[in-house]
């Protein structure tokens, strides 16, 4: 069970990276504070017996599982609107530009340290709205593998599938952000097909580091708050024995995908017993009365000899 202390330096720690998994999944500011705080509490709630290895395992369980809720209930909520939005065509076409088109970075110097150039505000910008625009899963992975550095086993447990599609989207994600950024002059362009992850992970090191985030002060005030509540939260559940339901919490974490496919195999077994069993409920057609009355009638030889005789008796 983890101290009073190491909980209180990872929250410190997670406070700012969860509000920036929030915002490159595109919430605004508002939305990605709730969500943080959220995560933070839930996690200090359920977790609270939890070894300190396993923090960003189940932390980022949380993060992903809420952000993912979230944006389903934004498409929900969006959908109406957006069907009739697509039904009416618009009077005017919308010529304007992104920002990867619009800013221009003026390129590194062969003295310049790497702190100092990625400190441009142009650089963090471009950073995020590459990050925004990536996948989902794209985006989920790298940020795990380059960013927090968690091995691909503990990644596939946050994201909920395996290792083998952890490394399929972290490559992908890799090559667009390294021909984004050889566009922009900030990688060379033979760098999309590294595979170490290195030149990238470089810049995402020192852009997204909340070092180069001055202007957010009232932010950093907000998450140290919900920090502060979460602890409290942590300290008290700390009290309280183990209960089942933080048993339960850890399990699901550490074997979702072994659930899921148990649940899948499950359901699949469900339909086809019952497909077999309407099939062995379905009534057949009885017909020994037809046949009882067709041998008691007079039948003339010509047409039993027909090749079509049973269509004629049927008629």
């Amino acid at each position: 069970m983890a101290s009073r202390n190491e909980m209180k330096v990872f929250l410190a720690f997670a406070q700012y990276h969860a509000f920036t998994h929030a915002r490159c999944a595109g919430l605004d500011q508002e939305q990605a504070l709730s969500l943080a705080s959220q995560a933070m509490q839930q996690f200090a709630r359920q977790h609270a017996h939890a070894l300190p290895s396993e923090f960003p395992l189940f932390f980022f369980r949380i993060l992903q599982t809420a952000i993912r809720h979230h944006r389903r209930l934004t498409r929900w909520h969006q959908w109406l609107p957006s069907m009739l939005a697509a039904l009416i065509p618009p009077r005017t076409e919308n010529t304007e530009l992104g920002p990867l088109e619009t800013i221009v970075v003026v390129p590194r110097a062969a003295t310049e340290a790497m702190e100092t150039w990625s400190a441009q505000p142009e650089i963090t910008y471009i950073a995020h709205a590459a990050l925004c625009i990536l996948p989902p899963l794209q985006r989920e992975a790298f940020l795990f593998i380059a960013w927090e550095h968690l091995d691909f086993a503990t990644a596939a447990k946050v994201m909920a599938c395996s290792k083998r599609r952890v490394r399929l989207n972290v490559n992908r994600a890799y090559k667009t952000l390294a021909a984004i950024f050889a566009q922009k002059g900030l990688a060379s362009a033979e760098s999309s097909t590294d595979s170490t992850l290195l030149p990238i992970a470089a810049y995402f090191e020192s852009i997204l580091s909340h070092e180069n985030h001055d202007s957010d002060a009232p932010v950093f005030d907000q998450l140290a708050q919900a920090s502060a509540a979460a602890l409290s939260e942590h300290q008290r559940r700390v009290a309280i024995p183990d209960s089942r339901s933080e048993q339960w919490a850890s399990f699901r974490v550490h074997h979702t995908l072994l659930l899921r496919r148990i649940g899948m195999g499950v359901l699949t077994l469900a339909v086809l017993v019952l497909a077999l069993y309407g099939n062995t409920l379905s009534p057949t057609a009885d017909t020994s009365a037809d046949d009882i009355q067709v041998l008691a009638s007079v039948v003339p030889l010509d047409t039993l000899l027909k090749d079509n005789f049973k269509e004629l008796l049927h008629d």
